[in-house]
């Protein structure tokens, strides 16, 4: 469906958000112009998901403009043609003078229960926090996080055998529909959802230092930790034998193996070509896929690996 009366500003510097402009691209709605972030600036903060959309943008003949800090002023928007602002993929809050410079205001994207989840990193905190659903919404965005009136809603199901990787593309492909939608009902006569900010909860943002893990838990609660952190996020890591372990892909292994013995969480209990098996606090879990020391392992482990596991990690 071709919008040919909004002049969008689209701003994003993430997958998620690349992924939406080339949708949105493709049923031929107006791009004037994209604002994104410098490779650089991306690699000092370490955003996760971050993607260089301005080659693609040279491709399609779309103005860029690629700024040198994550900080985006009206300044930056000198001299652009745009009557409508699309935020996807940017975790900095826009200013009241740059929402208040576009005509139909700015839509925004976001994911959790709202109000709800507002703020930062919500598929990794939804997924630890064991939801079985998260609603992906547009809202009319403020210069508040993720508290704007909401547009549409999508629930999408978070299953016990996702990831991360899998509920982010998930909530990518609703977004997109969404924000599609949002676009063609901006100027008109639409009913929003208004949101009780009294009963917001935000959550944190996440960093790597976050991403360390007790085995001193319960095998599920790891599990749910491990498949929250994996990509785009840094990855979920402890330490065995005083050696950095960043665990990527892991299932609950058996309640009945190993039952009998002493628990001692975080003990590598034994090493298959399937993984590694190591104790929690109830029982055993199965880390299919690991990295240490900048090396990947998983099926089928080398075979000097789970012969001598003693030595694995020394």
């Amino acid at each position: 469906m071709k919008s040919s009366l909004k002049k969008i500003l689209f701003i994003t510097c993430c997958e998620n958000g690349f992924y939406c402009l080339k949708k949105i691209y493709e049923k031929k709605f107006y791009i004037t112009c994209v604002v994104t972030l410098a490779p650089n600036v991306a690699k000092k903060l370490n955003i996760s998901g971050y993607i260089d959309v301005s080659s693609w943008c040279k491709k399609e003949k779309i103005k860029t403009k690629v700024l040198k800090s994550y900080d985006l002023q009206i300044k930056d928007l000198k001299g652009l043609e745009y009557d409508l602002i699309v935020v996807n993929g940017w975790s900095r809050l826009i200013k009241n003078d740059i929402i208040n410079s576009s005509s139909f205001g700015m839509i925004g994207l976001h994911a959790g229960h709202p109000p709800i989840g507002h703020g930062r990193a919500p598929i990794p905190w939804n997924i630890i926090l064991n939801f079985k659903d998260i609603e992906v919404y547009t809202f009319k965005a403020k210069n508040k996080a993720d508290d704007g009136d909401i547009i549409f809603k999508q629930t999408v199901e978070i299953t016990p055998h996702e990831n991360a990787r899998i509920l982010y593309e998930k909530i990518m492909y609703a977004g997109s529909e969404l924000i599609e939608k949002s676009i063609n009902c901006i100027d008109k006569n639409h009913e929003f959802q208004k949101q009780d900010r009294n009963l917001s909860v935000f959550y944190n943002k996440r960093t790597e230092k976050d991403s360390y893990i007790n085995l001193n838990q319960k095998c599920n609660d790891i599990y749910n930790f491990i498949r929250a952190l994996s990509s785009p996020y840094p990855h979920a890591f402890s330490f065995i034998n005083n050696r950095k372990v960043e665990f990527i892909e892991a299932i609950p292994f058996d309640r009945f193996l190993f039952r009998d013995q002493v628990k001692n969480p975080g003990q590598v209990l034994e090493v298959l070509p399937s993984g590694l098996i190591i104790q929690t606090q109830d029982y055993p879990i199965l880390i299919k896929k690991f990295k240490s020391q900048k090396k990947t392992y998983e099926y089928p482990l080398p075979s000097k690996i789970y012969h001598w596991k003693n030595k694995l990690f020394k």
